[in-house]
């Protein structure tokens, strides 16, 4: 329900004029501190929709030279179209392609969602140590920072508004309380030319998947894949978030943790506080204040320490997209069909 709201509140955000074409190009990057470096990485992306159908190439580069090796593949795209209810999932470098129907598509998407729950749960507790059966949250709170500060971007003028949902997490066994933000920052311009067009196509391509209005943000939902186990703190920013008015540009979610009271009293024992850069150095000490073992943070990948913010916390991760160029000059109809040479998998 949390990942509906937010995902329907930045939609309807969006009222620029209608177009016909619109081509979008943009970059997401996935950052994070620790244990969580190895899944840092970037997807650069090219969407074109054109009425009732569009193509998203994209092209994924992992920075672990081990999660490269992993995640081989190449560049990719895919290809819906609503008129005739299939989705087309091309593999660019091997010429080969699946097509699915929408409810197919649609039965995918239920079991990749299921997946990512579980997967948040796990992800929670090797990130940041936190085992929700012996944390107690307090409430959340929710600030709106409207800094004033302006930026041009893809040709466009953008104001930034940031908002950050906050909530602590206290240890009943050992007394310690680490305060967790969740932050989204935004640069958003008052009128897109061509975003509107997006946001029609993604609204009637999710409620074909049975999705109602949630959309088709792609980046949102990474996002929500991640930090959508807070629901506190999620819920806090899908409220302000609908408050915006405008369309981003460029926007970051992160989530961080830290404190004066957030100890790793169960690593080595000495209660030492590890707030600030500490926890950035090492999320293990988050694991042994919340009983992980020693021998997890050892096994921790060493990575550059993380410097603290304005609140002292540490940004654990970071997940980003910049829309780099819109365009809204006609597209070739061929784009939505199956290249020539390309054989079925």
């Amino acid at each position: 329900m949390m990942k509906k709201t937010l995902l329907a509140t930045l939609l309807a955000a969006a009222t620029p004029l209608v177009i016909a074409d619109v081509t979008v190009e943009s970059i997401t990057r996935t950052e994070g501190s620790g244990l969580m470096s190895m899944a840092n990485m970037s997807v650069v992306s090219r969407t074109i929709v054109s009425g009732q159908r569009s193509r998203t190439d994209s092209e994924l580069k992992m920075d672990s030279r081990m999660m490269k090796m992993l995640a081989r593949g190449g560049p990719t795209a895919e290809i819906v179209r609503l008129d005739d209810g299939v989705v087309v999932s091309l593999d660019l470098k091997k010429q080969r392609y699946t097509q699915q129907s929408l409810a197919e598509r649609r039965e995918e998407m239920q079991k990749a969602m299921a997946d990512a729950q579980k997967a948040q749960k796990s992800q929670q507790s090797t990130g940041t140590g936190v085992n929700e059966e012996q944390c107690q949250w307090s409430e959340p709170v929710t600030k709106v920072n409207k800094s004033g500060e302006t930026a041009r971007l893809a040709g466009f003028d953008t104001r930034r508004t940031s908002v950050t949902a906050s909530q602590s997490c206290a240890d009943p066994k050992s007394g310690s309380v680490c305060e967790f933000a969740l932050t989204v920052d935004q640069w958003v311009a008052p009128s897109v030319k061509g975003s509107q067009e997006i946001m029609a196509f993604q609204r009637r391509y999710m409620e074909s998947l049975g999705l109602s209005t949630q959309g088709g943000m792609d980046f949102v939902t990474r996002a929500e894949q991640s930090f959508g186990h807070y629901k506190g703190l999620w819920s806090g920013l899908a409220k302000e978030l609908g408050k915006v008015e405008g369309y981003p540009l460029k926007s970051s979610f992160s989530l961080a943790v830290g404190g004066p009271k957030c100890t790793a009293q169960g690593q080595g024992g000495d209660g030492a506080p590890r707030g600030g850069v500490d926890v950035g150095k090492a999320l293990g000490g988050l694991k042994g204040m919340f009983g992980g073992k020693k021998k997890d943070a050892e096994a921790a990948p060493p990575a550059a320490p993380t410097p603290a913010r304005d609140d002292g916390l540490v940004d654990l991760m970071t997940i980003s997209n910049e829309v780099t160029r819109i365009d809204t000059a006609g597209v070739a109809a061929s784009s939505f069909e199956v290249p020539a040479g390309f054989k079925a998998k």
